[in-house]
């Protein structure tokens, strides 16, 4: 150890009382940014994921081109018919080692109805086995009373928690015979769903009610049911689908999917377009509340970097200014300019190493305890509260540790550089 480092190390023990208050405004800048930037990347990640895999968007939705700005004046004149369907198919065999799941939707609203009470419902059919691979493993038990749809069950339905009350059905109490949730018990066993069908006919079906799931966003916790592909044709008389959702496994590369995807559909002509899901317009919420949480987070990370910043930056520049006697001593002794502002440099160093250290176990320790009391809380659109929990933020960690070393080494070269062009006489005097 070179006799500067060891005089560093002396001299950051024998100013302890300047040392705790330097170590307290880097560790708590440190935990600021670690806390915060975790919560936001929690949140973004767990809605992220709650989209692609709970609503099964996947990696990517193909659906008719156009579909996008104009399905609203004709939802039938932008769905996939049988031709479209099949040249898809033949795409995606073709891709069968890229792909996790692939699963098909049809779009359905309409009016539902138990015999006595009624209400709006807007949903889709969709193809189960396929759903529960794309959703597994943290999604496939998605319901809070009753059960999942089965892949061999053709006529049963799910409502939404919302829907569910609407219609008068209970879910309340212990778990039933053949689930761990509550069984759902509705007033009629049997509800009739019917909707408009592509011809313009009125047509209806009675499914049986199997399971009640909740939705995040309350507005579609109250309209929202899902039924299996098959119910869902037979409601709309139609054999066509609204989209595809293409899930690709993890070593999947997804850009290259991509434009192979395209060059085929162009190739057998086909009228359809691609759209990786977090551009698709089912994901607009999802982007506009993530732009809002980033506003929100890059403030509030500018005003912790400048508030962390600044204290670090006057507690080691008032360090320095108080010991400029001690520089000038150091200067009589015959240390050069250059070896007094780096053993501050040292001192500095340390002190940032320190507080990084004790900022870092403050975070991890304050991260931990958070995510096993697992503390509810209302997260506005929700519709009912979440755990709070917060995100291991390591890329933060590490921009945190080079931004506090930076300061601390900036607090402690500036004013000693200029304590240390001062003549002896000058510092020794200085009051």
């Amino acid at each position: 150890m070179s006799p500067l480092v060891r005089m560093a190390f002396r001299n950051v023990r024998r100013n302890w009382r300047h040392s705790l208050a330097t170590l307290s405004s880097i560790a708590a800048g440190f935990l600021a940014l670690g806390v915060f930037e975790g919560y936001v990347t929690d949140l973004r990640e767990r809605f992220g994921d709650s989209i692609r895999h709970k609503s099964m968007m996947g990696d990517f939705i193909i659906e008719k081109r156009g579909s996008a700005e104009r399905a609203a004046d004709d939802i039938w004149a932008y769905t996939l018919d049988e031709r479209e369907q099949a040249g898809i198919d033949a795409i995606l065999s073709a891709e069968s080692q890229e792909l996790k799941a692939t699963v098909r939707f049809l779009d359905i609203g309409g009016m539902a109805t138990n015999g006595k009470t009624s209400s709006v419902f807007a949903g889709f059919g969709y193809d189960i086995a396929q759903g529960q691979i794309m959703r597994a493993p943290d999604f496939v038990d998605n319901v809070i009373a009753g059960q999942i749809h089965s892949p061999r069950a053709t006529t049963s339905v799910v409502l939404a928690s919302g829907l569910a009350r609407s219609l008068d059905c209970a879910f309340e109490g212990p778990a039933g015979e053949k689930s761990r949730y509550p069984e759902v018990k509705c007033k009629r066993p049997l509800l009739q769903l019917s909707t408009t069908t592509e011809t313009g006919q009125l047509n209806a079906v009675e499914p049986e009610v199997r399971g009640v799931e909740q939705l995040e966003i309350k507005e579609y916790d109250l309209r929202f049911l899902s039924v299996p592909l098959p119910l869902a044709q037979r409601l709309a008389d139609t054999t066509r689908v609204s989209r595809y959702s293409i899930e690709l496994h993890p070593a999947a590369d997804r850009s290259s999917f991509h434009r192979r995807f395209v060059e085929r559909a162009r190739m057998e002509n086909l009228d359809v377009e691609i759209t990786e899901w977090v551009y698709h317009r089912y994901a607009e919420l999802f982007r506009r509340g993530i732009e809002l949480l980033q506003m929100f987070r890059n403030f509030v990370v500018i005003v912790v970097v400048v508030v962390a910043g600044m204290s670090v930056f006057n507690t080691m520049a008032k360090t320095v200014s108080e010991r400029t006697r001690e520089i000038g001593s150091l200067r009589a002794l015959g240390f050069l300019r250059r070896q007094v502002v780096r053993l501050f440099v040292l001192e500095g160093s340390m002190l940032a190493s320190l507080g990084i250290l004790m900022g870092l176990v403050a975070t991890l320790a304050l991260v931990s305890v958070v995510n096993a009391l697992g503390v509810p809380y209302d997260a506005g659109m929700m519709s009912e509260p979440i755990p709070l929990t917060i995100a291991y933020a390591v890329p933060v960690y590490v921009q945190a540790t080079l931004f506090l070393v930076l300061v601390a080494v900036l607090a402690a070269y500036l004013p000693a550089r200029r304590a240390a062009r001062m003549s002896v006489p000058d510092a020794l005097g200085h009051a």
